[in-house]
C-alpha cells in the first residue's frame, strides 16, 4: 500500500497502488495466492489489475465463484463426508487406546484379532507380557498417524462450517493452512509464487489422501 501525504492546504493525498498495466485477473489460474489473500482479507482490489470499477467487481465475482467451487465450500456432501470420517477416526483411536490399556495387562484373543483386522499386524504372544506390551507400544506409535489425520480433518470441518455460515477466512487461517500444506508437500509453499488454483488442488489432494487413509484404516 502507498503512503499518504499531507498537502500544504491540509488535505491528504493517497497515491494509487501500483497496478500491472493492461492486466485484469479473472481466474484463480492466473491470480497468485498472496494477491488473493490480500483481496479476500483486506479488500485490496488493486491486486486484480487494471480496469473500471465494474470490470473489477465482475472479475472478483468470477474468481470468488471459482474459488468456492475449487474449495468445495458449497458441497454439503463434502462436509457430511468429513464429519463421518472424523467419527470413524475417533472410534478407531478410542478402540486402540482401550486395546492398549487392556492388552498391557492381560492377553485377549478377540481384541488381538480386531487389532489385526484394523490394520495392526504383528506378533501378539499370549504367554509373554513383556513382548505383548512391546507390540502394543508399536501399535500405539502407529496410531499417532490417525491422531494427526483427525486434527487435520477437524480443521477442515471448521473451515467448511465457517464458510457455510457466511464467515470469511482470516489471513491467519490462510497462514495456518499454508503451513500444514507445506508440511504435507515436503517444501515451503511460497504464496507469491503459487496460484490460487494450484493452492486449492494441493489442499484438496491433502484432504482426499487423509480421507482415503482413514477409510482404509477403519474398514
Amino acid at each position: 500500500m502507498g503512503c499518504s501525504l499531507t498537502m500544504e492546504d491540509g488535505s491528504v493525498f493517497q497515491p494509487e497502488p501500483i497496478q500491472s498495466s493492461g492486466i485484469l485477473h479473472r481466474s484463480c489460474k492466473t491470480l497468485s495466492l498472496a494477491a488473493f489473500i490480500n483481496i479476500y482479507c483486506h479488500d485490496a482490489y488493486y491486486e486484480l489489475g487494471t480496469g473500471t470499477q465494474e470490470q473489477i467487481d465482475f472479475a472478483w465475482a468470477e474468481i470468488v465463484s471459482e474459488w468456492s467451487d475449487l474449495m468445495r465450500n458449497e458441497k454439503a456432501s463434502h462436509l457430511i463426508s468429513i464429519k463421518s470420517q472424523i467419527l470413524e477416526l475417533k472410534k478407531h483411536i478410542s478402540f486402540v487406546d482401550g486395546a492398549y490399556f487392556f492388552l498391557t495387562r492381560r492377553y485377549d484373543k478377540e481384541i488381538v484379532e480386531r487389532l489385526i483386522k484394523e490394520g495392526y499386524p504383528g506378533e501378539y504372544p499370549d504367554n509373554n507380557m513383556e513382548a505383548l506390551t512391546k507390540q502394543m507400544e508399536t501399535v500405539k506409535s502407529l496410531c499417532k498417524t490417525n491422531i494427526y489425520d483427525l486434527w487435520d480433518l477437524v480443521e477442515e470441518e471448521q473451515r467448511l462450517e465457517k464458510n457455510n455460515m457466511g464467515a470469511k477466512s482470516s489471513e491467519e487461517d490462510f497462514v495456518k493452512n499454508i503451513m500444514r500444506l507445506s508440511k504435507y508437500q515436503g517444501y515451503r509453499i511460497n504464496k507469491n509464487e503459487i496460484t490460487v488454483f494450484e493452492y486449492a488442488n494441493i489442499h484438496n489432494n491433502f484432504i482426499d489422501e487423509i480421507k482415503l487413509s482413514t477409510a482404509q484404516q477403519t474398514t
